[in-house]
């Protein structure tokens, strides 16, 4: 099955509709509230209720994505050369058009 991330965990699926979700339902709120990206990819809007932190796993998957990120920006596209930053990156591509 193909998702947001290439796929669904075994469980169940909520769906949110313009960005939110509600419920009433006391086992699915803890559920959500015991879920690994709560507090980082979603959050309650309840008043009296302070966010809560991001769990250990959640903050390692967000570092792991930036790092990614910032490794295939600092990588040519066209021959796969690493760089230091991106800006060395656009600087390289210029020997590509010549």
């Amino acid at each position: 099955m193909g998702g947001m991330f290439g796929k669904y965990p075994a469980g169940r699926t909520i769906e949110f509709v313009d960005g939110e979700f509600s419920t009433d339902d006391k086992d699915l709120i803890k559920d959500i509230k015991a879920h690994v990206h709560y507090g980082v990819d979603f959050v309650s809007a309840a008043d009296d209720e302070a966010p809560a932190a991001p769990s250990d796993q959640a903050l390692a998957e967000q570092n792991e994505k930036a790092e990614i990120a910032e490794e295939l920006g600092s990588q040519c596209p066209k021959c796969g050369k690493q760089f230091k930053n991106a800006q060395a990156v656009n600087a390289h591509m210029r020997t590509h058009n010549e």
